[in-house]
C-alpha cells in the first residue's frame, strides 16, 4: 500500500507516473525487505528474495 500511496504523490504533486512494471518491482523490493528477516524466509538471501518473486508467493 505504501508504494501505491507514494505513486499517488507523485502523480498529483510531482506530475510524474512510473509504469505499472515499475510499481510492480518496487512492491517486490519492499515486500522482500520486510520478509528478509522473518523466521519463514530465512533458508533465502535477500537476493533471492528481491529478484525471484515465485519465492514469496510460495513460501506459507
Amino acid at each position: 500500500m505504501w508504494v501505491i500511496w507514494l505513486e499517488r504523490n507523485n502523480r498529483i504533486f510531482e506530475g510524474i507516473e512510473a509504469s505499472v512494471e515499475d510499481l510492480w518491482e518496487k512492491v517486490r523490493f519492499w515486500t522482500a525487505v520486510w520478509v528478509y528477516k522473518t523466521k519463514s524466509f530465512e533458508q533465502f538471501s535477500f537476493l533471492d528474495l528481491s529478484s525471484n518473486w515465485r519465492l514469496l508467493c510460495n513460501v506459507v
